[in-house]
């Protein structure tokens, strides 16, 4: 009897014990490979916020990452088409562009990325043939640099997520880049010289916390608490160069300002959930503080983000256009007025203004004189800040 009295009074503990643990101990989420959304092509819109009085998340179980009071200073934008038909990059299904930085030199890419049931990762890039002049650099009236605009294959893969996906997971990866390039420089006795960049990028990636965020909404409200893991990525590259398959010159290595092994460091949090193709809010780490911050206004349920953000692609002329151009824009989906952004292939907003259609699905905006020739993605924002029409031109 004695015993059957102590079994029930364990027993009893046991029950109003697991009866008082709070119920957020049980929302940490798994991301598994059917969670993540497979749309034909999607669009990710994404606010960058002022990092004052913004703090580095917490790492951690059961965690509340506040982010509410976000303000934000500009907005990016990331188009992700369907690479089906496309042989650059055979099993490859998405295609966005992005640009490349060479030291001082930008120009544009596009960067094919795939997915299977391990995980998402990108296979590689095709960057627009490009020839720079460098008579700054170098002296020469002729002398030029070429960025050959053949495709380039990551050799190694990098897995932006893998499936499953949990709290505490961790896995470090290595890929190698090459960026083929032909020099010219008179001094040197360089007529079109190949070259290259050799790229080595290792990352790691730790699922540091899970828990729920806050973020505010495109009316500066606060979103509801999204269950969400927390992903911290310690990357480092280092870069080497080679001319004719030898070490270039020092002379020329100090012209451009390059060092031979040079190594570069970052560090950026990611918030994950089980409903979006991409991150809902990236923090930027430099020296130990935070460099900058973006976050998504709408959590984006199944099965996409572009249902969620109900975009057309309007006809806009002329396309190539020059700066202090009139571009013309036709669309159905603003009746009046709006607010037109340029973005730059690295998300950066590089202008905006607003507008008033002058007739029926027309709209007419002036292209500033300060914007360097190359892609641009422009967007119509109506005056609910909705956006409702996006595409590409290019600035001559």
């Amino acid at each position: 009897m004695k015993k059957t009295f102590t079994n029930f009074l364990a027993f009893t503990f046991f029950l109003v014990s697991w009866t008082l643990l709070p119920l957020s101990s049980y929302g940490q989420i798994v991301i598994e490979f059917d969670d993540y959304p497979q749309p034909d092509s999607y669009e990710v819109f994404r606010f960058q916020a002022d990092i004052n009085n913004v703090q580095i998340p917490a790492e951690g179980a059961d965690q509340l990452w506040d982010y509410s009071n976000l303000e934000v200073i500009g907005n990016s934008l990331s188009v992700f088409s369907s690479a089906e038909g496309d042989n650059t990059f055979p099993g490859a299904k998405y295609v966005t562009p992005r640009g490349l930085t060479f030291q001082a030199f930008n120009y544009n890419s596009l960067v094919y990325g795939a997915l299977d049931e391990n995980g998402v990762y990108e296979m590689g890039r095709l960057p627009q043939d490009t020839t720079f002049s460098i008579t700054a650099i170098s002296g020469g009236p002729n002398d030029a640099l070429r960025f050959v605009g053949v495709p380039l294959p990551f050799e190694g893969r990098l897995d932006l997520i893998r499936f499953p996906l949990s709290y505490q997971d961790s896995w470090t990866q290595t890929s190698r880049e090459i960026t083929p390039f032909e020099l010219t420089v008179a001094a040197f006795g360089l007529d079109m010289v190949p070259g290259a960049r050799t790229r080595i990028t290792t990352v790691t990636r730790s699922v540091v916390g899970w828990g729920k965020l806050i973020t505010p909404n495109r009316e500066g409200e606060s979103n509801e608490p999204r269950d969400v893991l927390l992903m911290r990525v310690d990357r480092m590259t280092i870069d080497s160069f080679s001319l004719a398959s030898n070490p270039p010159p020092q002379p020329l290595m100090d012209a451009f300002g390059l060092t031979q092994g040079f190594i570069a460091e970052d560090v950026f949090y990611l918030f994950w959930d089980q409903y979006d193709n991409s991150n809902l809010m990236r923090v930027n780490i430099s020296e130990g503080d935070i460099f900058s911050v973006f976050f998504k206004p709408d959590h984006n349920d199944i099965p996409s983000s572009v249902s969620a953000l109900d975009f057309t692609t309007p006809l806009a002329y002329p396309n190539p256009i020059s700066p202090l151009q009139e571009l013309n824009i036709e669309t159905d989906q603003i009746s009046s007025n709006g607010t037109f952004v340029l973005t730059d292939m690295n998300g950066r907003q590089v202008h905006n203004t607003s507008f008033t259609a002058l007739a029926k699905d027309k709209i007419t905006v002036p292209i500033p004189a300060y914007l360097t020739p190359g892609m641009y993605v422009f967007q119509l924002i109506d005056n609910t800040g909705r956006v409702r029409g996006i595409g590409n031109i290019s600035v001559k």
